[in-house]
């Protein structure tokens, strides 16, 4: 068993709050910070099902990648959702952390965890600042030039996805790649400027599309959900055998998107 306060605090030497953008709200959102934690639940999203589930496995603490308490509160009404997950976090006595944008931005952290997850090692720079390891997306450079529909086969067959959404020439060979985990949409010029091949990111618009197609530029779309969800198992290898706590992986976390076919 350890404090909140030590788990936090090594938290915070993995992803530092102040690389969290400046609209962000990242850290402890509800919960004591001298609570003594046993048992933790990490999940991509923080509902009243996943507040449920650790309730029902005797967890002191959900440590989410998106912060549920996101824009300012005005009203906590109890038949509105968010409502309901903060009444059933309170009354149960149970504490919320949010790693999010600190985290993705973090030098090891989630944009740099995804890549290596798809198979790609040699991480560079941010995708704004070639200057830094740190801070929103990153430029890597493959082992060699692969064609694009090959790193695409890679990645979908890393990643267990059954599908995947694109722009540009499968038969074209690419070798530097910039990503964005997350919604990193209006990023897709600095991918450009800093001379990717291709550009992964997700929450992709019309005009993304057409920016890249337009200039030469592959564009490969994972939705927010198949981009972030590694989430979970960098907590756990980060957490597992460093604290004694239980580390647990939650199992109602889903996708709310379905696919018609």
């Amino acid at each position: 068993m350890v404090t909140l306060e030590k788990l936090m605090a090594y938290l915070e030497t993995i992803a530092p709050l102040s690389l969290a953008e400046d609209y962000d709200n990242v850290g402890l959102l509800v919960g004591d910070r001298q609570a003594k934690v046993s048992r933790v639940l990490v999940s991509l999203d923080t509902d009243a099902d996943v507040v449920a589930e650790a309730a029902e496995q005797g967890c002191e603490l959900i440590l989410s990648h998106h912060p549920l308490l996101f824009h300012p509160v005005r009203h906590i009404l109890y038949d509105e959702a968010a409502g309901e997950t903060l009444r059933r976090l309170v009354g149960g006595g149970m504490a919320l952390y949010a790693c999010h944008t600190n985290l993705d931005a973090a030098e090891g952290g989630l944009c740099d965890y995804l890549l290596q997850k798809m198979g790609i090692t040699d991480i560079r720079h941010s995708l704004t600042d070639a200057a830094r390891r740190d801070g929103i997306g990153r430029v890597a450079v493959l082992e060699r030039a692969m064609t694009l529909g090959d790193l695409m086969e890679q990645i979908r067959d890393a990643l267990s996805l059954p599908s995947l959404r694109y722009v540009g020439d499968p038969d074209e060979l690419v070798q530097t790649v910039g990503i964005c985990n997350g919604g990193g949409g209006d990023l897709v010029e600095d991918a450009y400027r800093m001379g990717c091949d291709l550009y992964i990111s997700g929450d992709l618009k019309h005009h993304h599309g057409r920016f890249a197609y337009e200039n030469n530029l592959a564009l490969l779309e994972l939705t927010h959900y198949d981009a972030e969800i590694c989430f979970c198992d960098l907590m756990r290898e980060l957490l597992t055998g460093r604290f004694e706590v239980d580390v647990m992986k939650s199992v109602r976390e889903r996708d709310v998107w379905r696919r018609y076919q």
